[in-house]
């Protein structure tokens, strides 16, 4: 009797296309979640899955806490005034105020000086608006009530010298409503755009051609599908250094060195230039050497006028500009 043939092999199961789903929704929608009224099915036909399973997996994931609801981020040209505070403020006195910069929306950055003179500020605050009068209500909001040791310092990083243009192209400064809708932030459904228009008492189409036109003019940068935003400290160094800053080839040479994060011009209260600032990120025992690698790297002798030790926190990912 002639023997059996061998069982033929079983192939193996196709891996779920949910296994490298969720690394593509965690990173692959930071920057361009679409303006469409199917969102997840564009997501869905770039991902190789049905619609069904990248919603699903992307509640699953908000639920977990590892996503966020649909986020704005507003183009560079709505961000038209800056300024930083040197703020000295009583050890006791800096959970309050970490409280107060922490649910302050035009708040994006403190940082934390470490070990400085007892005359300097203990910390220094970055606020960002739409324009300076608005930018100058939410600082006084925030400090209101957050006893300081002194006058704080202020500088002008940026201010507009002229208005925005949302009034010649109908842009989110001309439609608050909307503005202020999209900022809150979209839910995790099958048609988020269609929600924001029932928020507002239009139609979803009239509601994603505003969207689009914001984005073609650059006043809307993108729609973003991410993470919580970290709050983890960062160590670094900061340096101020007085006099004009140099020119625009040697702040972008400098940005460009090895753990540098910022090189700024200031400017102060009567608007004209006389500071700079040099930021570096890099652990407390390599950072002041860092910052002064950078400044070799262009050829500056001059020693800095305060040169600190800082914990940096960026307590959202940009302003909350119309909220």
């Amino acid at each position: 009797m002639a023997a059996l043939p061998p069982p033929k092999s079983q192939a193996a199961p196709a891996p779920s296309c949910c296994a490298g789903l969720r690394p593509t929704l965690l990173n692959g929608w930071r920057d361009s979640f679409p303006l469409h009224p199917s969102p997840f099915h564009q997501v869905a036909g770039q991902c190789g899955s049905t619609w069904r399973e990248v919603l699903q997996q992307c509640q699953r994931l908000q639920l977990s806490g590892s996503l966020q609801p649909l986020q704005v981020r507003w183009g560079r040209t709505l961000q038209r005034a800056h300024q930083r505070l040197g703020l000295r403020v009583e050890k006791a006195k800096h959970p309050n105020l970490l409280q107060a910069l922490a649910n302050e929306p035009a708040c994006v950055r403190w940082d934390h000086v470490i070990g400085g003179p007892q005359d300097q500020p203990t910390i220094w605050v970055d606020f960002m608006g739409r324009d300076m009068p608005t930018l100058q209500h939410s600082i006084q909001r925030t400090l209101h009530g957050v006893p300081m040791l002194g006058t704080p310092i202020r500088w002008t990083l940026h201010q507009a010298e002229q208005p925005c243009d949302c009034g010649d192209l109908d842009g989110p400064c001309t439609d608050l409503a909307l503005a202020q809708a999209v900022e809150a932030g979209l839910p995790l459904v099958a048609q988020p755009y269609r929600h924001l228009a029932e928020r507002v008492d239009r139609t979803e189409r009239r509601v994603l051609a505003r969207l689009q036109a914001w984005q073609r003019q650059g006043s809307l940068q993108a729609m973003v599908l991410a993470g919580p935003w970290s709050l983890s400290p960062q160590s670094g160094s900061m340096a101020w250094l007085h006099g004009p800053s140099p020119d625009a080839a040697t702040l972008a040479q400098l940005r460009a060195e090895i753990g540098v994060v910022e090189a700024q011009s200031l400017r102060a209260d009567d608007g004209q230039p006389s500071a700079w600032c040099l930021s570096v990120r890099a652990p407390h025992d390599r950072a002041v050497a860092t910052l002064r690698a950078a400044l070799r790297s262009i050829g500056w002798t001059t020693p800095p006028a305060h040169l600190v030790q800082t914990e940096t926190t960026l307590p959202r990912p940009q302003p909350s500009l119309f909220q």
